[in-house]
């Protein structure tokens, strides 16, 4: 309750049976006595402990090459939402391959997505291909690698 304030609660241990609706209500004092309520959910998330990682990829390609590459983004609450960028564009959908996430003992989930694609010449900028991974979770996290 110390790091609490008129306009923030800061809750230490929760869990994540701790997501929920929350209502919060406030008096005012005399003489008026007047009282403001409001509620909202609240959801309580695991984030990834680092930015998600790239295995498989070579660091020179030739026109005509296949490209293989994963991104995986490890241990958090949702589940990470993984994407491809080529060269700072969003990776066409048929170049993504989708794995199912799993879950681990702890409750955690870890997601992997594949690349495969035809390298060509329209790929390389002043001769350099730039493939980055972007992890999210929900609407308060944002990864790159």
């Amino acid at each position: 309750i110390r790091q609490s304030n008129e306009r923030r609660v800061l809750l230490r241990d929760l869990s994540f049976n701790s997501t929920g609706i929350y209502r919060c209500e406030v008096s005012a004092d005399a003489p008026h006595f007047r009282t403001f309520a409001n509620q909202s959910v609240m959801v309580v998330v695991e984030l990834p402990d680092r930015p998600p990682t790239i295995a498989g990829g070579r660091s020179h390609y030739r026109v005509g090459e296949t490209a293989r590459l994963n991104c995986t983004s490890i241990k958090s609450k949702p589940v990470a939402h993984l994407d491809w960028f080529i060269n700072g564009i969003k990776a066409p959908e048929e170049t993504k391959i989708r794995y199912y996430p799993w879950q681990h003992p702890d409750g955690l989930e870890s997601r992997r997505l594949g690349l495969s694609f035809q390298v060509e010449e329209a790929h390389f900028l002043e001769g350099v291909l730039t493939l980055k991974c972007k992890a999210r979770v929900a609407a308060i996290y944002t990864a790159v690698e």
